[in-house]
């Protein structure tokens, strides 16, 4: 019997529309997908990865147009792939999951008739017999109490749920093929590995193709078969995973590797790929892949598909990989002291309480941070991490002055923190935020957002001289102080974020998940001039983050978040080498690894998904703050709980500079 691949994509090419010029974005891409394979596609953010994506989907937004190859999708099993023509969307044989799961729900509609629209669309059965489709799909995807949160608007579910409902609608249309576009990125790393192991299931046990689309290599390692490597619009390397993540023979490939931070390497400076990527249709001296990848006796990437890189004419036409210098001229601010000694800021028995609708007139205390008790030094980067929705940002922004605590406090520099705070002590204390966008102004060039917070501390005539010296320490130049946010790479929009939090000399910076939408390389290169502000100004960090190994590699302390208490504290070192708390145990263990491969789905472990070692898998979500569990508020999901877990808080213990919050401190590692 004859095999073909369920999705083939030969020689595409997309190319932008725009006053008799045709820029070409996507340049010859050939790959194929297999029922039961997983392709994984990589690269830099702006290579092409979800545009490639979209026209596979026919989703191509308005001026972008397919201009060459061919899409081949093949409906029924054992039958040959058929041509999908180009402008035309490929019906019902894709479905997509997209990283932004408010992407794919709508929030006026509850999740359930929204499921239920789709497979009535899809199956013409009743309203009764969609209804039951609709919960099975909810229950399949791992929704818990799925005809309850049927009635659930998306705003009312966790990240982690909207994300599995998004899966569940992919899946109601019974796709052949399923593209993933970065479906992880947003997500803690224990929802990360809960939904990896989802999307793995359902490719097992429905025979999907499945094309992953991250810039996490470690991710790609987890749930990959075959990988891909863009840049500028092409594949410049393929091949079955290992082969490629491990013996990669592209430069590129090699670079984008070593900018990936994890657990078991030497803590040190992050490794990011210099300069800026070259633009799709300008890497002329990057060849197609000769032969294309394809499946085995037909070929595009397949199960036996060989390891091929781009051939080469000339020297490669990346950017060099070597990190530039921080910029050597210091901006004139006030010195710091030295040392982790003395405590800048010292939050005690902090409490903050949101109101919350319970009823149509009932109204509920939601309890985000609850007594927390936490010091950062001068000069010190102190991490802080947890899940989604452990009240991480809430207490970021009350030690800001954002968000007003309900009891307990914040002093800083041993002097209380008033709740209306004064100028002079609004601007020792700064933020920078994810999203750099969202708080860029898109009508106000670089240098006129730089010169706002600069009108209250410099004279009218020195304004553009110190805009720029903070351009230059953040590494940006004279090019980039005339853009608008939009003409920005994302890495750029965070640093011209940096420089503005820089303005008004602060001496605490509180950085809330400020890397966690960039690739690896980027991200590196943002969190090298964190690391360079730290020591040449004397800036105290708090860094929030999900990504326990970035945190590794930049902190000098870390804090362990559950339901808004702390459940850990110490050295990022002894903290991460030896943790004390079965939470900090089961996050290090849901970490994935660009070094090895999962070995199976018992749980996750030191390697990724595969369990071995740690504490094992830590099931559910977490509790709503709004029903906090009595005693030990991780006992429900902890698995190393006793009875007294359930019935009494733990106290303090201590050992070698750490705290933790724990019956069985330690006991774990027994």
């Amino acid at each position: 019997m004859t095999s073909y691949p369920l999705l083939e994509v030969d020689g595409l090419r997309v190319a932008l529309q725009r006053r008799g010029t045709a820029p070409t974005l996507l340049d010859g891409l050939s790959f194929a997908v297999a029922a039961g394979q997983c392709l994984g596609i990589v690269g830099e953010s702006g290579c092409g990865k979800s545009l490639t994506l979209r026209a596979t989907m026919g989703l191509l937004p308005a001026g972008v147009e397919r201009t060459g190859g061919q899409i081949r999708l093949s409906h029924q099993a054992d039958a040959a792939p058929t041509a999908v023509p180009a402008g035309q969307a490929a019906g019902r044989g894709l479905a997509m999951v997209f990283q932004d799961s408010h992407a794919s729900l709508d929030p006026t509609t509850r999740v359930g008739a929204f499921v239920t629209d789709i497979v009535r669309r899809r199956t013409g059965a009743s309203r009764a017999a969609a209804r039951r489709r609709a919960v099975e799909l909810l229950a399949a995807v791992g929704v818990p109490d799925p005809a309850l949160r049927f009635h659930s608007y998306p705003h009312e579910l966790s990240g982690g749920m909207r994300q599995r409902v998004a899966i569940a609608l992919a899946l109601a249309t019974d796709p052949r093929v399923l593209l993933c576009d970065e479906p992880t990125t947003a997500l803690d790393v224990t929802l990360q590995a809960e939904i990896l192991l989802l999307l793995d299931a359902a490719r097992a046990e429905r025979g999907l193709g499945m094309v992953f689309v991250s810039h996490d290599i470690a991710v790609i390692r987890q749930i990959a078969d075959v990988v891909a490597v863009m840049y500028a619009g092409q594949i410049i390397e393929a091949g079955p995973v290992a082969d490629v993540l491990d013996r990669p023979r592209h430069p590129y490939t090699r670079a984008l590797i070593d900018a990936v931070p994890t657990l078991e390497g030497p803590i040190g400076r992050f490794r990011p790929i210099a300069g800026a990527p070259a633009r799709p249709g300008r890497l002329h001296p990057l060849l197609p892949l000769q032969g294309s990848l394809r499946p085995p006796g037909r070929g595009l990437l397949g199960r036996r598909a060989r390891h091929r890189r781009a051939r080469r004419r000339a020297p490669i036409g990346l950017h060099p990989l070597l990190l530039r210098p921080l910029a050597q001229r210091p901006l004139a601010l006030r010195p710091r002291a030295g040392g982790h000694m003395s405590a800048l800021i010292r939050v005690h028995s902090l409490v903050v309480d949101h109101p919350v609708r319970a009823g149509f007139l009932r109204r509920r205390r939601l309890r985000a941070v609850d007594g927390v008790d936490l010091e950062l030094g001068r000069g010190e980067i102190l991490g802080l991490v947890g899940e989604s929705g452990c009240g991480k940002s809430t207490l970021a922004r009350a030690i800001v002055g954002l968000a007003t605590p309900t009891a307990g406090g914040v002093l800083l520099d041993g002097a209380p923190v008033p709740r209306r705070r004064p100028p002079g002590m609004r601007r020792r204390i700064q933020m920078i935020y994810q999203d750099p966008g969202s708080s860029l102004d898109p009508r106000r060039t670089v240098s006129q957002t730089l010169a706002e917070p600069l009108r209250r501390t410099v004279p009218a005539e020195k304004i553009a001289h110190r805009a720029r010296e903070l351009l230059e320490m953040v590494g940006l130049g004279e090019r980039q102080a005339h853009a608008l946010p939009r003409e920005l790479s994302g890495g750029q929009r965070q640093r011209v974020a940096i420089a503005r939090a820089l303005a008004v000399e602060p001496e605490v910076l509180v950085a809330d998940e400020a890397v966690a939408a960039l690739d690896a390389s980027v991200a590196g290169a943002v969190l090298n001039l964190l690391s360079d502000l730290r020591e040449r100004l004397g800036l105290s960090v708090l860094f929030i983050s999900h990504d326990l190994a970035t945190v590794r590699g930049l902190c000098d302390r870390v804090a362990v978040m559950y339901l808004g208490s702390i459940v850990e504290e110490g050295p990022v070192a002894r903290v991460f080498a030896r943790p004390g708390h079965p939470y900090t145990r089961v996050l290090l263990d849901a970490v994935p690894s660009r070094d090895r491969r999962r070995s199976g789905t018992a749980g996750p472990g030191p390697g990724g998904l595969g369990g071995v070692g740690g504490v094992g898998r830590l099931g559910g979500e977490p509790p709503s703050p709004l029903d906090v569990p009595p005693g030990c508020r991780f006992h429900p999901r902890c698995p190393r709980a006793a009875a007294r877990c359930g019935t009494s808080e733990p106290s303090e213990e201590r050992r070698d500079g750490q705290r933790v919050w724990c019956h069985f401190a330690w006991r774990h590692e027994l």
